[in-house]
């Protein structure tokens, strides 16, 4: 009950439906003979999964959304196009993230060895939630 209850509050407060809505987030990030990092965020969970290493923690609903806030009106992930590539380098940096919404549609963008505006301030963020 409590969780529904925030929940509607997150929706009512924020004015930005595209944030209110998100349910899910994916960010897959791998460096070439480097290692590779898969991060995975919901309402009550993150996990890290890098070099085979997991970390997680519980999260709560308000953290979640001001993740997904930095995310979509400081980041602006979601003017981000579908694909990002520099087809001059062979061996650099994959990308990949998927936001999930509660109508069940998906938005995604990845990329091979490009990367769009802001997109070290995303990463930094994914990283700054471990700590």
């Amino acid at each position: 009950r409590t969780s529904k209850t925030c929940s509607k509050g997150l929706k009512s407060m924020d004015k930005n439906p595209e944030v209110a809505n998100i349910v899910k987030i994916k960010f897959r990030l791998d460096y070439f003979m480097s290692g590779w990092y898969d991060y995975e965020l919901t309402s009550s969970r993150f996990i890290c999964n890098a070099f085979s290493n997991e970390n997680n923690r519980e999260i709560d609903p308000l953290e979640f959304h001001e993740i997904c806030s930095k995310l979509v009106q400081d980041i602006k992930v979601l003017n981000w196009k579908k694909n990002y590539s520099d087809p001059n380098i062979l061996d650099g940096y994959g990308w990949k993230i998927e936001i999930f919404f509660d109508n069940g549609n998906k938005f995604s963008s990845g990329g091979l060895n490009k990367k769009p505006p802001r997109f070290n301030k995303m990463v930094r963020l994914f990283e700054d939630i471990l700590m």
